[in-house]
Parts: structure tokens; C-alpha cells; sequence
């Protein structure tokens, strides 16, 4: 964290009520001078603060969704179940299809044929998976700014269907061409990227604004995770994710702005 540096406030600004952000989704509200005292760091840090705001937390307020905290819970807990995608006994519980590693080969039955049979949640439980703490924990912090970001503009369900058709295509496309052999928020994270730029660019008045620094910056990471620059491993459900992405946020933005043009006389 930035070292924390101290001015002091004139007798006027002092007086003022201090906003103490909203966490978690929770609105703590106004706090009074005296309150205030016990929250130096929201005081006299501001320029700080706004920084971080705009990066990680671009609705303005110190919050996380509730249904992006509980996929950052649910992803924690089953990658720890896994044992970080290594105990298979717990990852067939959770992949799109069981398979095997035989002589370094991956095995599996073509068709999906558990999800034929009706375990359909197995179109998105790979997104809970992880193959260490890196892995999770970028792929989190991607996913705190978008999921939030979506969330608390649009609603919790706009981000949970997004979440949910988003994961269900970027896996079968991965499955499809690589195998089974996958799991991460990657798919995910690279797809509600292309669903803010997008929707942004044709519906600026939906509030779906990132940083600029954050989202050239993502951008990047994400193309070049699209081309393999980074390694092959989740290159197609990357590719695919931010695709439908992008297409979802065109339409969706399209169709948004166009109802808002719409003006109808009255009488």
C-alpha cells in the first residue's frame, strides 16, 4: 500500500460531515466530526483514496457486490476442495465431463455425456476451479472491478445471467477444441470486459465507466491472452469469452440507447 501522508484541515473543513464509503454492499452513512476522528486514513487521504476508488472500485464507493462476493467464496472454497485441481476425485465432481490422465494423455467420454443426463450445472462449475493462488487471486481482483461494476449499475440478475451464458459458451468452446481439462474466472472476467467496453461505448448512460488506465490495461491483457502470448492453456475459452462479450454488450447497448432516443407525445 502507498505510504499515508498527513495535512492538517482548516477549522471550516473540519466541520463538515464526513461520508464513510459503503463496504460490502453495506451504506455505513454520515459520521460527525467527533466520529470521524476514529477514520484518519478517509480524513486526510483523499487524494489517495480516489485513486484506488478509480481503479478498483469504479462505482465510486468502497463496495463488492453481494453475488460477487459469493462467487469469489464459492471459487476459494471449491478450489481449496480440489486441492488447486489436483485431487481428481473432487475435480470430476466439478468439470464439464470426468476424464482420466492416462501415460500424459487426457481421456474422456465424447458428448458430454453427465450433462446429457441432466447435471446441466456442469456447464458452469469449471468457473469455480483454480490451479493456485495466483490464479485465483488476479482472476479475483478482475472480477471484484467487473462483477461489482455490472452489478450495482444494472442489478444482480444482469450479472448473473451474463456469468452464467458467459461460462456456459466459453467452456464448451475450450471443451470443444482442448478437452475438458479446464477451469478458472478467466472465461468469465475476459467476457464482462467485452460486455463494459462495449455497452459503454453505444449506452454511456447505463454508468458502465472504467478507468481509462484500467481498462486500456485490461484490454491488453485480454487480446493477448486471446493470441496465446501468455500460454495456450485457456487461450480458446478466453477468446471466446470476450467475443460474446463484445456481442453482448454491442446489442444490449444498441438496443438501450435506442429506447432512450424514443420520445412519445403526449395527447
Amino acid at each position: 500500500m502507498p505510504a499515508t501522508f498527513f495535512s492538517k484541515e482548516s477549522k471550516q473543513e473540519s466541520s463538515k460531515p464526513l461520508y464513510i464509503p459503503a463496504i460490502s454492499g453495506i451504506n455505513l452513512g454520515h459520521a460527525s466530526e467527533q466520529s470521524a476522528s476514529m477514520w484518519p486514513v478517509m480524513r486526510y487521504c483523499s487524494p489517495i483514496k480516489k485513486s484506488i476508488l478509480q481503479i478498483f472500485f469504479p462505482t465510486g464507493r468502497f463496495e463488492v457486490g453481494w453475488l460477487t462476493l459469493a462467487l469469489l467464496a464459492g471459487s476459494l472454497v471449491v478450489t481449496l476442495l480440489t486441492d488447486f485441481g489436483t485431487d481428481q476425485t473432487m475435480v470430476d465432481v466439478f468439470s464439464i465431463t470426468r476424464y482420466r490422465i492416462i501415460e500424459g494423455h487426457f481421456g474422456w467420454k465424447s458428448g458430454l455425456p453427465e450433462i446429457s443426463h441432466g447435471e446441466v450445472w456442469r456447464l458452469f462449475t469449471p468457473f469455480f476451479i483454480h490451479y493456485g493462488w495466483s490464479h485465483l487471486f488476479f482472476n479475483s481482483i478482475w472480477i471484484v472491478i467487473f462483477g461489482t461494476l455490472i452489478e450495482k449499475r444494472q442489478g444482480i440478475l444482469v450479472l448473473a445471467l451474463l456469468v452464467v451464458g458467459v461460462e456456459a459458451f466459453s467452456g464448451f468452446m475450450q471443451y470443444e477444441v482442448r478437452g475438458p481439462a479446464f477451469g478458472g474466472m478467466s472465461g468469465v472476467m475476459c467476457g464482462l470486459l467485452g460486455y463494459i467496453w462495449m455497452h459503454d461505448l453505444f449506452d454511456p448512460k447505463a454508468g458502465l465507466r472504467l478507468d481509462r488506465s484500467v481498462l486500456i490495461w485490461a484490454v491488453i491483457c485480454c487480446v493477448a491472452s486471446c493470441l496465446g502470448i501468455f500460454g495456450t492453456t485457456g487461450q480458446i475459452a478466453h477468446a471466446s469469452g470476450f467475443a460474446i462479450g463484445l456481442v453482448i454488450g454491442i446489442s444490449t447497448g444498441l438496443i438501450a440507447n435506442k429506447s432512450k432516443s424514443l420520445h412519445f407525445p403526449l395527447g
